[in-house]
């Protein structure tokens, strides 16, 4: 029977974190998928993990590329490949709970042809598999505008789309260093409408190993690249084009980046000035950087 649902899991070097991912596909409740896993030239025993999955039964087909490519190159080659008519897309170290896939498969199955994709909730969860906060979705239908404020869906592994879909709009853009998540939101978005399912299905481990979240570098190329990607529709858009940029400069903070976050939250606050959640900030930081550190320093881990 040919699989209704590929399910594409990129991974380099996380052999221990996939066996985790894989145990929770293998633990759904909907059966009828494929996983193509695409191994972004790994040194670690990943092959042996998938190959102990395939012995128990898993349909999963396996791909190397022979030197790094990265995640949106990886997602790119298993698309190409997947047979199914629904994609849904898994991080090695994410985690599905059981229901996940059949709660999406129903609803999109049974959605009209306008609509693409569908997500779920999220509950974030440390190293040690503490809970930090559940994230429930908040926008459906028509959403392009309300993305430019942010990225509302989240990490990829919540999203079940309509394959047709993503050929219609190119797949990932591998010139991207981050954000290629909300770069594709974006384009499927000025096509077809999302829905959602609000319950918390997805666990986004949050640690250290090997995330480009961590990388500010590659954050703020992926910034500038997807401001000037999109710049003519934020021009359109006075409020999603301030919350955009409020929202880079709290990312910027997390950093310590400063002077550079302060030129953000006040270009914010002179393109959309009904946006009062900039002040705060603006005022917190025209106290200048040494006093800004050192109220941070009160509460570790925050910005104010």
């Amino acid at each position: 029977m040919k699989p209704y649902v590929s399910i594409i899991i990129p991974t380099r070097n996380r052999a221990q974190l996939l066996k985790t991912s894989l145990k929770s596909v293998q633990a759904q409740t909907y059966k009828n998928y494929e996983v193509l896993v695409v191994d972004d030239c790994s040194t670690d025993g990943t092959l042996d993990v998938v190959k102990n999955y395939q012995k128990q039964g898993m349909d999963i087909v396996y791909v190397k590329h022979l030197s790094p490519r990265g995640g949106a190159a990886a997602r790119n080659t298993a698309i190409k490949r997947s047979s199914g008519s629904m994609t849904a897309f898994l991080d090695d170290d994410d985690l599905w709970l059981p229901e996940k896939l059949e709660k999406q498969v129903k609803l999109l199955t049974d959605s009209r042809s306008e609509t693409a994709a569908v997500y779920t909730g999220l509950r974030f969860c440390g190293e040690s598999d503490n809970i930090i906060k559940d994230v429930l979705p908040e926008i459906r239908g028509n959403i392009f505008e309300r993305l430019l404020e942010k990225n509302y869906i989240g990490t990829l592994s919540s999203v079940l789309l309509r394959k047709e879909a993503l050929f219609e709009v190119g797949g990932f853009d591998e010139s991207l260093p981050s954000k290629q998540d909300l770069d594709l939101y974006l384009r499927i978005s000025q096509k077809y409408e999302f829905d959602y399912i609000k319950e918390i299905l997805v666990i986004y481990r949050k640690h250290h190993q090997g995330r480009i979240s961590d990388n500010i570098h590659s954050k703020i190329e992926g910034h500038h690249k997807i401001y000037n990607k999109y710049y003519a529709s934020f021009k359109k858009n006075r409020r999603g084009h301030s919350f955009y940029l409020m929202n880079y400069g709290r990312k910027l903070l997390e950093f310590n980046l400063i002077k550079e976050a302060r030129k953000n939250f006040f270009k914010a606050f002179l393109i959309y000035p009904a946006n009062l959640e900039t002040l705060p900030y603006f005022t917190l930081l025209s106290l200048g950087e040494k006093n800004y550190k050192r109220l941070k320093s009160l509460r570790p881990g925050k910005n104010p």
